[in-house]
């Protein structure tokens, strides 16, 4: 399944790669970027099948995550047994199980340029 990631304020590719583990290459050829390899605010980066697992970083939560991958945050708390009030730790490993790809619709978009 294909997981996209949407650009927040402050984000950089290398932060987004490291996030999921990755080498920066592979966001950047899963993206299809091209030289200089930036980034805005809003754009969809691809994330390359098969990554099951996020890193916590220091702020998130379990519904800042849910919203990352595009999968309910009760998904995530079964997933990895998290029990009340679902606290997680820094440096935590969580695994993410498949859920519904999204797509944060931009000014001038059409259904036809969506499908594609």
């Amino acid at each position: 399944m294909q997981f996209f990631y949407t650009v927040r304020p402050g984000d950089t590719l290398y932060q987004i790669a490291r996030r999921w583990e990755l080498p920066v290459e592979s966001v950047i050829a899963a993206s299809n970027l091209t030289p200089p390899y930036t980034i805005f605010v809003r754009q969809q980066l691809s994330i390359p099948p098969g990554v099951n697992a996020y890193r916590v970083q220091p702020g998130d939560s379990v519904n800042r995550i849910s919203q990352i991958y595009g999968v309910p945050s009760t998904v995530i708390i079964e997933a990895n047994r998290l029990q009340p009030p679902y606290v997680i730790q820094a440096g935590q490993l969580l695994n993410i199980p498949p859920g519904v790809p999204y797509y944060v619709v931009q000014s001038g978009d059409t259904l036809f340029q969506i499908a594609g």
